[in-house]
């Protein structure tokens, strides 16, 4: 029962010890010797309460959702809980090869679910809100559009994904160091891609390669373009954790991709996957391998790991490992979990090629064990075969043994100082900089692995990347890592005859170099795939869309998610661009051509020119290809934007400003909402461009100010009471059904009103069942001028807002409309005002003090204006001219008193 206490006794167990041993942190910060200031000892007494106060934090957490359990569709996959025995006994493995299969295309095998369903069954977190499937109560619901589901899947599979990467860093430099550097560099050239390096995996003193913890050993970038990288977390947390978490907040990653290898990282990495799945993240568990043997051999660490191991797991959407043995014992170990298990091969280490040296058939064969020198790397079994070799034999080769001793482990040296053919084995016995390995690869003519077990193995991939023969033994993982590799020697392990066979086979390939298996871009390929289907497929039922939590001008939407029904067709859409400024001719080109680059191509495109003579000659003379018109309304976007829709012919209309640039999938991320009919409209993410420089005394909280999506909106994809016009579509019916943008009301001149949310309100009341929808993937660029992030502009356009909402309080029914404002200002401004504060106690950045003082400056311009609007509006009154708004199915022009419908 999920309230047995003695089952979760264990368990909590673990998080109480995982508490105390991140607790215990402080001690050595407080006694060390750099401790001796007063200023110094505080701020480490700090940490010390932070990591506590984390670790609490994370135990609360854990041990709350060890209560829990949530079916789903039929799968009893609880994200809330550990998965151990218990569930469907039915497991979906893709196993996705990194080369061609015989009919020369990649091959994906797996099992089907016992129910029929296809597709991953997995939990999908409260996020899904982008109407991938049918979202209704009846089977005739479900098969009402099947090819525009499947049309929309295309769209969907094309969109780039935010990833993150989590690794281990450079400080405790090893194998996934490298792994993570290879694989945030192939993610980066196709997804928006962060790094979060594993700092100081432990006390130096606990670590077997003490001596060079935190030596620089190589210089590794994170990708072209670069992906972003914080480096890093530290074991003890304090400041270090609070940096991780705001920099996983800043990115809003969908996928998070944990490198596991070892149960040092685990209490960070259960922290960062909770921090994830919060925000509606997919995390992937990507095994190097399943325990490191050094720890499984310490009873403590390993009793550590099997007690909070099962944590991490319930918080994975999916599982990564790099060959078919380690998923047999992930499946033994787990027999009745049911979340997939990609099998993705290992990319290759081809960092370190180098030109090799030329032979010649005279000199003896430099044979090259590379690595740390452990009980399981098995060399004193190869010494074993080169003593069984004749002096003669002997004298063809020459054995070159690179590599630190770990775990005390003198076995193969005891048998070195006595080996017969010691004067032809040279022995480097420490840990080598970058710039060496190379040459050490370079200089041999095959490499020797004869491993007792392993997972993985880099040095394997070294010599592969290098086209060297290697002799490697049969053993756990590494088949599946030389798999097609025709110069692979494959002896058994632990069999010294054989390895003597084996190196008398080396010179038959002597001088030969062998194409290396798979590549990066192949690695990156596989994960594209199960990315996909964690994030743009969603299970056969899926929840309700998530609501936004708190937003002003992306407000909560309370009202029920209604059960729609499945369009019918294919929609097209129609794109309107608005200009009125000829000094932004060119910034009206760049929106343009953004809009021609769309991978969903738009079924036409219209400019209209907002009563400027000049830019609109010139448009109509050089935008040859797009439908220009002037806007046939009086001055102002409202009545622009209306001229542009009423030439259209799409189902959808979408706009854009003139100062904006849409990225190429700002259209195929918004499109796929439609195949529901009850959503009115979609718009995206709005991030600035800072023509000037980033303004540093800005807060998140206002970057509306300059037209951007603020910190307080949805960060997934949310029923919304508004969007913005600087990225919004919306069904044609709805547009007429509504009337059209109110002409008048809107930015005019240097007048700003909030048009867009008077008619996402009207058309919502127009169309009672419907619903906007907030798509933070679809992303717009919005140029702002230096003039724009002065102080001085801010101040009056807050100013201006507050004026703008005091005319639309005055709506019949708008001021329980505005309750998102006040929630706005209740929620997201004080946390932002702390934040501030936050970023000079923790970054040591001083211009948070001027952030949280332009919150509180920003929110009394707002509020004067507001004062100052109402006093207009009820002057206005007075004088019979104020607004009538909602009184009529029609706007009305302000002081004419008539309407001007849309159409």
């Amino acid at each position: 029962m999920p309230g047995d206490g003695s089952r979760n006794a264990p368990r909590a167990r673990g998080l109480v010890v995982l508490a105390l041993l991140v607790a215990m942190a402080g001690v050595p910060m407080l006694v060390g010797p750099d401790a001796s200031g007063d200023v110094l000892r505080s701020l480490r007494i700090l940490e010390m309460a932070l990591s506590v106060l984390l670790a609490g934090s994370l135990l609360h957490e854990l041990a709350s959702r060890g209560q829990e359990r949530v079916p789903v569709s039929g799968w009893v996959l609880s994200s809330l809980r550990p998965v151990t025995g218990r569930g469907v006994e039915t497991r979906e493995t893709v196993v996705i090869p990194s080369r061609l299969g015989e009919d020369g295309a990649d091959s994906v095998r797996g099992s089907t679910p016992s129910d029929g369903s296809s597709g991953v069954p997995l939990e999908q977190p409260t996020r899904q809100a982008s109407h991938r499937c049918v979202v209704a109560g009846d089977a005739d619901d479900a098969r009402a559009a099947p090819d525009l589901a499947a049309r929309t899947d295309a769209i969907v599979s094309a969109r780039p994904l935010r990833v993150c990467v989590v690794g281990s860093g450079t400080a405790f430099l090893s194998g996934i160091s490298y792994y993570t550097h290879c694989l945030a560099g192939v993610l980066a050239e196709r997804h928006p891609t962060s790094v979060i390096l594993m700092r100081r995996l432990l006390p130096p003193r606990l670590y077997p390669g003490r001596e060079r913890v935190g030596v620089c050993l190589a210089e590794l970038s994170y990708g072209r373009p670069a992906a972003d990288v914080f480096d890093g977390v530290d074991w003890f947390w304090g400041r270090s954790m609070l940096r991780a978490l705001r920099f996983l907040r800043r990115h809003r990653p969908e996928v998070i991709v944990l490198q596991w290898w070892t149960a040092t990282v685990l209490h960070s990495y259960l922290l960062v996957a909770l921090a994830g799945r919060r925000a509606g993240a997919r995390i992937v568990l990507e095994y190097h391998e399943t325990q490191d043997t050094g720890e499984a051999a310490r009873p403590l660490a390993a009793r550590y790991a099997g007690l909070l191991m099962p944590w991490l797991r319930t918080l994975s959407d999916a599982f990564v490992v790099h060959s078919s043995h380690d998923r047999r014992i992930l499946q033994e170990e787990h027999p009745r979990d049911a979340r997939p298990v990609a099998v993705i091969t290992h990319g290759p280490y081809d960092q370190y090629v180098a030109r090799a040296r030329p032979a010649s058939p005279s000199e003896a064969i430099n044979v090259l064990f590379f690595g740390t020198i452990r009980p399981y790397k098995g060399l004193e079994d190869l010494l074993r075969a080169y003593a069984m070799l004749d002096t003669g034999e002997a004298a063809r080769y020459r054995l070159t043994v690179v590599g630190e001793t770990w775990e005390g482990w003198t076995a193969p040296l005891d048998l070195l100082a006595i080996h017969p053919h010691r004067d032809r084995i040279t022995l480097v016995n420490r840990y080598v900089h970058d710039n060496d390995v190379g040459a050490f690869f370079a200089e041999a003519d095959a490499v020797a692995l004869p491993y007792r077990r392993a997972s993985a193995s880099g040095p394997l991939h070294i010599a592969m990347s290098h086209g060297l023969p290697v002799i490697v033994t049969n053993v756990g993982g590494l088949p599946d890592a030389f798999a097609g590799y025709d110069g692979a020697l494959v002896v058994e392990p632990e069999d010294p005859r054989a390895l003597a066979g084996a190196l008398r086979r080396l010179r038959d390939l002597r001088g030969r170099r062998f194409h290396p298996p798979g590549s990066w871009q192949t690695t990156a390929d596989a994960l594209g795939e199960l990315f996909d289907k964690l994030v743009a497929r969603p299970p056969p039922t899926t929840r309700p869309i998530v609501r936004a939590r708190h937003s002003a001008t992306l407000g909560r939407d309370r009202r029920p998610r209604a059960r729609g029904v499945a369009s019918r067709g294919v929609p097209t859409v129609s794109v309107v661009v608005c200009a009125t400024d000829r000094e932004r001719w060119a910034d009206l080109v760049e929106a343009m051509q953004s809009v021609e680059r769309q991978s969903v191509r738009p079924l036409e495109v219209v400019a209209v020119i907002d009563h400027n003579a000049w830019l609109l000659e010139r448009a109509r003379r050089e935008l040859s290809h797009v439908l220009v018109l002037p806007n046939e309304a009086q001055r102002g976007a409202s009545g622009a934007r209306n001229t542009g829709a009423r030439a259209t012919r799409g189902d959808i209309v979408a706009f854009l400003d003139d100062d904006a640039v849409a990225r190429p999938d700002w259209l195929a991320t918004l499109l796929p909402h439609y195949i529901q009919a009850d959503v009115i409209g979609v718009g995206g993410r709005i991030v600035p461009r800072w023509l000037g420089g980033i303004p540093r005394w800005l807060p998140e909280e206002f970057k509306w100010v300059v037209g951007a999506t603020y910190r307080g909106a949805p960060v997934d994809a949310s029923a919304v009471r508004n969007v913005w016009t600087g990225s919004m579509t919306i069904r044609r019916t709805a547009f007429e059904r509504a009337g059209g943008f109110l002409v008048g009301f809107g930015k005019v001149g240097k007048h700003w009103r909030p048009e867009d949310t008077e008619l996402c309100i009207r058309a919502a009341r127009a169309w009672p069942d419907g619903e906007w929808i907030y798509e933070p993937a679809s992303v717009v660029e919005h140029k702002v001028a230096p003039e724009r992030s002065t102080p001085l502009f801010f101040m009056r356009r807050c100013y201006a807002e507050g004026v703008g909402k005091a005319h639309f309080a005055l709506h019949s029914e708008a001021g329980a409309l505005l309750t998102t404002e006040r929630a706005y200002v209740v929620d997201a401004l004080p946390r932002g005002f702390v934040s501030g504060f936050a970023d000079v106690v923790v970054e040591k950045d001083l211009s948070g003090l001027a952030r949280s003082g332009a919150i509180v400056g920003g929110l009394a311009c707002a509020s004067v204006g507001h004062v100052a609007g109402l006093v207009q509006q009820r002057k206005a009154r007075r004088s019979h001219t104020a607004l009538e708004l909602g009184s009529r199915k029609t706007p009305v022009l302000a002081g004419t008193g008539r309407a001007e419908p849309y159409a």
